[in-house]
């Protein structure tokens, strides 16, 4: 029979010590699937962290240009913007990453599949605070080995992939990431 507390109907403190534990491993555990999951995503595909790129030159949809790599530490987010919520939760989520932690880094969305016009309103829609370039060939997702959209790569000034790929949406991989971009 259960150990309660006198009076209450309340498992005892020792339970509760032990039904703390218990979602503390648990947590545990999922974090390190987590980081366990992002090196499987880097070994297949094929982005390991010594994998260097050439500059690629991208446009936003006033036409301004971006250089990748530009020389700084950036966060490249791959994604769609044609109906893909859990991208517009990660685009939002790296939004308040970067206005919390002023880091100096750059963050670009990197899209293959939307017209230049959607782009402006949809950056204002989710109020992101870090510019949208077009990849129409889909040259720099190649370069960097991305296969499924909705995930990020952190790369150093050089080009060089430091963390990723990874889902922003997810707080225990963007938080190890992060640890990344600090440290680039």
């Amino acid at each position: 029979m259960e150990a309660q507390d006198v009076g209450s109907g309340r498992p005892s403190a020792r339970r509760s010590r032990s039904l703390t534990i218990r979602v503390a491993l648990a947590l545990g555990a999922v974090a390190a699937l987590a980081v366990a999951a992002m090196v499987v995503m880097r070994s297949e595909s094929g982005t390991e962290p010594d994998s260097a790129v050439a500059p690629v030159m991208l446009a936003d949809a006033n036409g301004a240009s971006y250089r990748v790599p530009s020389g700084k530490p950036e966060v490249l987010y791959f994604m769609t913007t044609t109906g893909c919520v859990a991208c517009e939760a990660g685009a939002v989520r790296l939004s308040e990453a970067l206005a919390t932690h002023d880091v100096g880094v750059v963050a670009l969305e990197v899209v293959p599949d939307t017209p230049s016009e959607w782009l402006t309103d949809y950056q204002a829609a989710l109020g992101l605070g870090f510019p949208i370039v077009q990849d129409p060939d889909g040259e720099l997702t190649r370069r960097y080995g991305i296969v499924d959209l909705g995930v990020a790569v952190v790369i150093d000034a050089g080009g060089l992939v430091v963390a990723g790929p990874f889902d922003p949406a997810d707080p225990a991989q963007l938080a190890e990431a992060w640890t990344q971009v600090v440290t680039s």
